[in-house]
């Protein structure tokens, strides 16, 4: 029996419109907050330190969906298609602005500095710094990591910064690192970490590792800039990172101490 009109449209109306409610939608998101650590092992690293910020630096908040994550747990949604201008430079207004607040968002707060100051979220030299040189520390990057990983997938320029805000202790698990083998120690020192959703395997991505060997995360005195002094060193077994380097230790002696007001508001 051939379907009727009104089946055929229905199955076109399908057809046509599946793809784009199930924009940023997915069974398992990934998702990752990431931090460059702020230490003489690497370029961005020993950057991030002498760019004022003894800790570390922001990188991004990275995905392949839209995730919401203002309640428990990880919900998908449709997402409404927002236009590349407009949120762009919503964007741009809101990270230069001294301060975050407003309907809808999670807090409102005043700075002494612009938004991506107060969360360390500064373009950081990738090769070999030249003499004299400086490079433009906002805003091109940071607008280039929300097109990629905000506006693709449906978030607003407000809810992918909420993102980076985010630093609540809600179950997140590292995800993401990055080290390079110091033969001196014996040791991958960890330059780069990612917290977010639950993966099998922990990603483990650098040329500059080397495998089997023990990992060591370096918690830098503050104000020790160019210094490879350390008050502690976590050293962890390469098999248990994932289970030992948590999310609340990082935080607790990164981000607190980086950005107290952070850890104020989670």
């Amino acid at each position: 029996m051939l379907p009727n009109f009104l089946e055929l449209l229905l199955l076109s109306a399908l057809i046509c419109c599946g793809s784009r409610a199930a924009i940023g939608a997915k069974k398992n998101p990934w998702w990752s907050l990431q931090f460059y650590i702020a230490t003489n092992d690497g370029r961005e690293g020993e950057d991030c330190l002498l760019n004022q910020n003894d800790f570390y630096c922001l990188s991004g908040f990275m995905t392949d969906s839209y995730i919401n994550r203002s309640n428990s747990g990880s919900v998908n949604r449709a997402r409404p298609r927002l236009t590349r201008d407009s949120q762009g430079a919503r964007f741009n207004q809101l990270i230069n602005n001294k301060g975050w607040g407003g309907s809808g968002l999670s807090m409102t707060i005043r700075f002494k500095e612009s938004l991506w100051k107060m969360l360390n979220w500064v373009q950081l030299y990738a090769g070999q710094k030249k003499e004299g040189e400086e490079i433009e520390r906002c805003c091109q990057m940071q607008l280039e990591k929300y097109y990629k990983y905000g506006l693709r997938f449906g978030y607003t320029s407000e809810e992918y910064l909420e993102q980076l805000i985010n630093v609540a202790d809600d179950g997140r698990v590292l995800n993401y690192v990055e080290a390079r083998f110091v033969n001196t120690l014996c040791l991958n020192i960890i330059t780069y970490v990612g917290f977010g959703s639950k993966t099998e395997h922990l990603k483990i991505k650098s040329p500059w590792n080397k495998q089997n060997m023990d990992y060591a995360l370096a918690v830098r005195n503050q104000g020790e800039k160019g210094s490879n002094t350390s008050n502690q060193i976590f050293k962890i077994k390469e098999v248990n990172l994932q289970r030992d380097l948590t999310f609340a230790l990082f935080k607790k002696h990164f981000i607190c101490r980086g950005q107290q007001w952070l850890c104020m508001n989670y």
